[in-house]
């Protein structure tokens, strides 16, 4: 009786919290929004560096990955997607063998 406090007994309704998403989503960034924060982060003066990753709700670890990605030539900017290298004609062949077995 005390864990009713003053609901129809029997009927519970489940409503859900305005305040929290059904299924939480990993959030997604271009190379052209990457590019463009590295720049403003890069210019920016000691103080000012803080104010961007608040503003823009980053973590300095973005940063660090960002600019590892830059370095290794992954933003290159739209259009311009890295591509990941191939498979030789050798490779094929052995994958090929490999997956056919008579």
């Amino acid at each position: 009786m005390a864990g009713d406090a003053g609901g129809v007994t029997g009927e519970w309704q489940k409503r859900p919290d305005p305040e929290v998403p059904e299924r939480a989503r990993r959030r997604t960034f271009i190379a052209q929004y990457k590019l463009e924060i590295l720049a403003a982060y890069d210019a920016a003066g000691q103080g000012e560096k803080g104010a961007i990753l608040r503003r823009e709700g980053l973590y300095p670890s973005h940063i660090v990955d960002w600019r590892r990605s830059r370095d290794a030539g992954a933003l290159r900017g739209p259009g311009q997607a890295a591509r990941l290298p191939g498979r030789s004609s050798a490779g094929r062949a052995i994958y090929r063998v490999g997956r056919y077995r008579p």
